[in-house]
């Protein structure tokens, strides 16, 4: 064996090494990829076709980012549903996701897994439901797209070339390389001290105004073809989609091309955010709701599901 082969097999074997140590010790990196992973078992908290009729489901899942995370009193909106015991009240809310995550993650963890929710709850920003314009392939490839022959469609119809489709399938193998955006912070924060305010800074002396993420997904790109995906998904499963506009500092509606879809194709939306925004303490980092904020948007939800339902028990 040359010292070369020596060096790379050396290499792969750490590599390895690291792999295998990450898998399961990522769930320590972060509260939101211990969400992320807990996702692998959400199909069985809903009945599959075997427990049910073809045109039933059970229990409510809540779809959406951190946004829908914080604006919901869970206590409130299982009582406010009626929901029986046992029946499910599920969350998937990962952190800083939009609707290509939503479209996908859904046939992954949910359509092609055979679970039935009876009612999807989309809870959503101003501009969540715009397919964005650089889609986080890495995430996308680790997390939500697969099963149902979606990964060889998405590399074929989504992907545009070499260096993305190379992301999107390593990321889908090596956990390692998923997460290495999580792995980088984590190390210079543990290991310097003034790291976050060093890196403040520099970002503010070389951009003119660095502001820290909260929450926003990726910057949209117009467009509802993920939107379009996610409707049909829903649908295929048999649940009623209801489109809920959280509310934010400032009054908002969604745009144009996103309420015309949604009203072609039927789907519910409950515009919490357009009226009578709460007041500006309830939002204590200028954007996701304070305890209080959630109780009293879930309070307003209820009563608007309501009157969607009175309204198609008159019809």
């Amino acid at each position: 064996m040359t010292p070369e082969t020596k060096i790379a097999a050396l290499l792969l074997l750490g590599l390895a090494g690291l792999e295998a140590a990450m898998r399961p010790g990522e769930t320590r990196l972060s509260k939101d990829l211990a969400h992320v992973r807990s996702l692998e078992t959400l199909a069985a908290r809903f009945p599959g076709p075997e427990e049910d009729g073809p045109e039933t489901g059970g229990g409510v899942l809540v779809l959406g980012n951190s946004l829908a995370r914080c604006a919901i009193d869970e206590g409130l909106l299982r009582e406010g549903l009626g929901l029986a015991d046992g029946e499910a009240l599920a969350f998937l809310v990962p952190d800083a996701t939009g609707v290509a995550e939503w479209a996908w993650g859904y046939r992954r963890h949910l359509l092609h897994r055979g679970a039935r929710p009876r009612m999807v709850l989309l809870m959503t920003g101003r501009t969540h439901l715009l397919d964005p314009a650089k889609p986080d392939v890495e995430r996308l490839g680790a997390f939500y797209v697969g099963g149902g022959g979606d990964r060889s469609r998405f590399l074929r119809e989504e992907l545009g070339g070499f260096e993305q489709r190379a992301s999107f399938v390593l990321a889908g193998a090596s956990r390692l390389y998923a997460n290495r955006g999580r792995l980088r912070p984590l190390l210079f924060y543990n290991t310097m001290p003034g790291y976050a305010a060093a890196v403040d800074r520099i970002n503010i002396a070389a951009g003119g105004g660095y502001a820290p993420r909260t929450g926003e997904t990726a910057a949209p790109g117009g467009g509802t073809r993920q939107l379009e995906r996610l409707v049909d998904s829903v649908g295929e499963s048999g649940a009623d989609l209801f489109v809920v506009g959280v509310p934010l500092p400032q009054p908002w509606s969604l745009p144009d091309e996103v309420s015309s879809l949604l009203a072609g194709r039927g789907v519910p939306v409950i515009a919490l955010g357009a009226g009578d925004t709460l007041p500006p303490d309830r939002f204590p980092d200028g954007y996701h709701l304070d305890p209080e904020g959630a109780a009293e948007t879930t309070r307003r939800l209820v009563e608007a599901l309501r009157a969607v339902e009175r309204g198609s028990a008159a019809h």
